[in-house]
């Protein structure tokens, strides 16, 4: 089986493959093998290797590759093993960028993807997801932070979740160690451009 993961929320993107190996794992306890590459500095042979491996057991093979159009090697990979019928093997692809722009890294590649695999985009988060992100993650945090700072917050570090996510972190450690924080501290420990 093939899973190809892209898009542009690389925050997503991320948590979903951690997700999936975790889901894998706890299916498969006794015969997990993992193997990560990440294809900007790995080669494209070791996945073919990994994939063609054989084993005494009866293990599920969970092969993740990150980048797969870094570099060429991959679309032969899958071609030559049959990796989409495979029902022991399970090859977990992710990339950031738009399809145009992979696309434009290896045309070839992406339309194999698509027509091969189980195939999930990640389209930048809009206001609304950023919002509810932040609502969850100081409810969980216990992070006393404002509603009206929060969308502030927001607006300020744009749509992206890795920055919002590690504002509140320093929002949260800083809490912890001063106990209080006023709506000017936050702009201050934040660096607000307004």
């Amino acid at each position: 089986m093939i899973i190809f993961l892209y898009g542009q929320d690389s925050y997503s993107l991320i948590k979903y493959v951690d997700e999936l190996v975790a889901r894998y794992r706890k299916k498969y306890p006794d015969s997990f093998n993992l193997h990560k590459f990440d294809l900007e500095e790995d080669n494209a042979d070791e996945i073919r290797n990994a994939v063609k491996g054989t084993s005494f057991f009866d293990d599920v093979k969970f092969i993740v590759a990150k980048n797969p159009f870094a570099k060429p090697g991959i679309e032969k990979t899958i071609k030559e093993n049959s990796i989409a019928k495979e029902k022991e093997t399970v090859l977990l692809l992710y990339q950031t960028g738009t399809e145009e722009e992979l696309k434009k890294k290896d045309q070839k590649l992406f339309e194999l993807l698509r027509k091969e695999s189980q195939t999930k985009e990640f389209k930048t988060p809009t206001a609304q997801a950023l919002n509810k992100f932040a609502a969850n993650y100081t409810a969980k945090n216990k992070i006393p932070v404002p509603k009206k700072m929060l969308d502030e917050l927001i607006k300020e570090k744009g749509v992206d979740f890795w920055r919002l996510k590690n504002e509140l972190d320093k929002i949260a450690g800083f809490i912890k160690s001063e106990k209080k924080l006023s709506d000017d501290g936050i702009k201050s420990l934040v660096n607000f451009s307004h």
